[in-house]
């Protein structure tokens, strides 16, 4: 048996590149959510070839300072958490300082930024994990993030990604979760030069119009509930107009998760009204304390763990419930 080898950097970084960046759309939503934690009232988004062959997000917030840069780009670097009590009560989207340096391993990136108050812009660049020196850059504000051929350098993960209609509706679905948890930015989208969508600065209601149409509301029972620090509201597609394959978007804080215990209250609070052929649909969004709820269990940042699960299932599953119930009666 060979003798254990410390792995060079670059492997590392490409291994932890597998664990965040699984196709074009991980990598979309790792930008999205660094721009929405810079304070970005409106973020632009240009695809190209499905996001294989580039992804742009450009973003009016905070900006990266100069001396920033470098480690921006560089692995465990984050200006998001600092102890580990930090990871106790995660506000941010962004928080393990891996997404640009895994991004920036296998691919092309280039990341120019104008911090608040600062009179220049600066710009760095990465080709498969080759750091450039920094250079001045023509950027009026924020922080505009280019990924350009990714997996160009790991063959064996590019030849695993699906055409690119395939790549491409993964990365608007991705888009269209952030969109819909944050319906105070502003966003446009576009891909291959085809502009896509441009979605004003809306409420909550308006925003699912917006992406999920005005009959998804209007089908809809109105969530609105809240107990012992908990707080459910959104919207639960009355049983009558479900679908075979209805759109289901849970947020936990302003997050996009996939949580067995929320989807199986959801089931059960449709149980006995919804036929066995259709899905429930639904846009729901739940609030608890930070202290409550654990973000940190999945490199992708799509799974939670709460403290008390069978509260927050009971609380959930009777939300809904009752919900429903008002709009039958």
């Amino acid at each position: 048996m060979a003798s254990i080898q410390t792995l060079p950097d670059l492997l590392v970084s490409q291994i932890a590149a597998g664990e965040v960046v699984e196709r074009p759309a991980a990598a979309l939503k790792e930008l999205l959510e660094n721009a929405i934690d810079a304070g970005a009232t409106q973020i632009e988004v240009d695809l190209a070839g499905g996001g294989v062959k580039r992804i742009r997000v450009v973003d009016n917030g905070a900006g990266i300072a100069r001396e920033d840069l470098a480690l921006a780009v560089a692995r465990h670097a984050t200006s998001k958490i600092r102890t580990p009590s930090d990871l106790e009560a995660i506000a941010s989207f962004g928080f393990r300082g891996e997404a640009l340096a895994s991004i920036a391993s296998v691919s092309r990136l280039a990341l120019a930024s104008r911090a608040a108050g600062m009179p220049h812009a600066w710009r760095i660049e990465v080709e498969g994990g080759t750091v450039s020196p920094i250079a001045p850059a023509a950027l009026a504000s924020g922080t505009s993030v280019t990924v350009e051929e990714l997996f160009f350098n790991t063959p064996a993960r590019r030849k695993f990604l699906r055409a690119e209609a395939t790549e491409w509706g993964h990365c608007e679905e991705a888009f269209r979760r952030i969109a819909l948890s944050h319906p105070a930015v502003a966003f446009t989208l576009a891909h291959n030069g085809r502009a896509i969508r441009r979605l004003a600065v809306a409420g909550r209601q308006g925003r699912v119009e917006q992406l999920a149409g005005d009959d998804f509301v209007a089908h809809a029972a109105r969530v609105d509930a809240e107990a012992a620090g908990v707080g459910l509201s959104g919207f639960a597609v009355r049983p009558a107009y479900a679908a075979q394959g209805g759109s289901q978007y849970v947020f936990v804080n302003g997050r996009f998760v996939r949580d067995r215990v929320l989807s199986h209250a959801l089931r059960e609070a449709y149980r006995d009204v919804l036929h066995h052929e259709r899905q429930p649909a639904f846009a729901l969004w739940l609030t608890v304390d930070p202290r409550r709820v654990d973000v940190n269990v999945h490199p992708q940042k799509i799974e939670v763990r709460f403290r008390d699960s069978g509260a927050i299932h009971e609380f959930v599953r009777r939300a809904v419930e009752r919900a429903l119930a008002a709009t039958a009666a």
